[in-house]
């Protein structure tokens, strides 16, 4: 029984973790304090979980096995020139030099956190049940944010940009919502059940209508373009149900998000028609893409550090809202160019490997698909929320497709093989395992 608990607590910490950020920073009655808004920021129960993660996998032998193992110069070299350029630019460089050691020992801990997953899942736990537990988590906390609209004691007053839990700007309860709707149509490739096809559409729908809700439109182009070129690059997403089970959700999210608590107005379906017509939106991004373009050709080798806008630039964010202006601010044209070798080959081999596997891997390759598609027009590839489900979903994948398939052990002596998910009890194993 023991062994059966911890194969399952892992999975439950991930999927988990928003929900427990949302209750810590549950204040639907009074303003935003200074400390609540750090939580909110760094995601801190989600960073809390990476550290328990991490911890289990050193334990398990993954510090052991990494030293073992084979990694090959074109790896290994833009690995550690971004390392050395990221950490000597927080330190030498930076303007607000604790800020950037902050974000950069953030994303460490990220990038730690996605190894550790790729090296426990298949021996401490498998593929399906973090992305179970991932959708039992996401709706789980859209129940919640129904609950807390319903709590807020004075609409009229209440700040409905910043006050909501879990997230600094409501826009953002779009990097959780989107990712949770690419993990669903993935899954919707694999289900072979009615009921499980109707449960796999009845969470993605909750995560359009949360966007609906909230007026955050980013999730439908992000979602849309992520599901574009999945049908271009994986044939396995190419089936009728896929389709129509991401129609239904659409469809049937309109018709959800009309029937929640009204927002107050400019919020909601409002705010995202209001900011389509007028281009307001669009116009500020192009500006500090501009800023931040002017501000890298001043610099434009090793850049400025993380974190580092508001310090270069008169605008009062941390980052400019699209993930290579971000990179190229932060580490410059060399450090950039170390993260699009390494994204480069991590891409080819992934798309090779699901094209092998016929799909298995599916859901967690949507889910980071979407936060890339995301992150041209926002930052979710600098949010901790965001960045911890892409690393989380990185590891995932790469245990799937990269790492040479074979059988592990999990607690209580069943292997899992990972090309079916299959358990075989420890009788009628063919081979030993160690």
């Amino acid at each position: 029984m023991k062994s059966n608990l911890q194969r399952y607590v892992i999975p439950t910490a991930i999927g988990f973790a928003p929900v427990v950020l949302m209750l810590l920073t549950w204040t639907p009655d009074s303003p935003v304090s200074g400390f609540t808004r750090v939580v909110k920021l760094l995601a801190a129960p989600m960073l809390v979980v990476e550290l328990f993660v991490i911890g289990v996998a050193v334990r398990a032998g993954g510090f052991a096995a990494l030293r073992r193992a084979t990694v090959p110069w074109r790896v290994l070299a833009p690995a550690l020139g971004l390392l050395t350029i990221a950490v000597c630019t927080a330190v030498l460089v930076a303007t607000f030099p604790f800020l950037a050691c902050l974000l950069t020992a953030v994303w460490i801990l990220h990038v730690s956190f996605g190894l550790s997953v790729m090296y426990l899942c298949d021996r401490e736990f498998d593929r399906e049940s973090v992305t179970t537990a991932a959708m039992a988590g996401f709706v789980v906390f859209a129940i919640l944010l129904v609950i807390f609209v319903t709590r807020v004691s004075d609409p009229a007053g209440f700040n409905w940009v910043k006050g909501f839990p879990a997230v600094d700007h409501v826009r953002q309860l779009g990097f959780y919502a989107g990712p949770m709707i690419g993990l669903c149509i993935g899954r919707l490739a694999l289900v072979r059940s009615r009921v499980g096809w109707a449960l796999t559409v009845g969470v993605a729908t909750l995560g359009f209508a949360i966007a609906l809700w909230t007026g955050t439109r980013g999730t439908f182009s992000a979602v849309g373009g992520a599901l574009v070129a999945g049908l271009l690059l994986l044939p396995a997403l190419r089936q009728r149900r896929v389709l129509l089970g991401a129609m239904a959700s659409v469809l049937i999210s309109l018709a959800l998000a009309s029937w929640l608590p009204e927002l107050p107005e400019g919020m909601g379906l409002d705010r995202a028609v209001a900011a389509t017509k007028d281009g307001e939106s669009t116009y500020e991004r192009i500006k500090v893409w501009e800023l931040a373009l002017d501000a890298i050709s001043e610099r434009p080798l090793f850049g400025y550090g993380e974190g580092q806008l508001a310090a270069v630039t008169p605008r009062p964010e941390h980052e400019p809202h699209n993930a290579l202006v971000q990179l190229l601010l932060a580490w410059g044209v060399v450090g950039t160019g170390c993260v699009l070798v390494l994204a480069f080959q991590f891409a080819r081999g992934i798309v090779r490997g699901v094209r092998a596997l016929g799909g298995e891997w599916l859901p967690p390759l949507l889910a980071m698909m979407v936060l890339v598609a995301y992150s041209v027009h926002d930052g979710t590839l600098f949010l901790p929320l965001s960045l911890s489900i892409f690393a989380a979903c990185v590891g995932l994948v790469a245990r799937g497709t990269l790492i040479p398939r074979q059988r592990h052990k999990i607690r209580d002596d069943t292997t899992v093989v990972p090309r079916t998910g299959a358990a075989v009890q420890p009788s009628v194993r063919a081979d030993p395992v160690g």
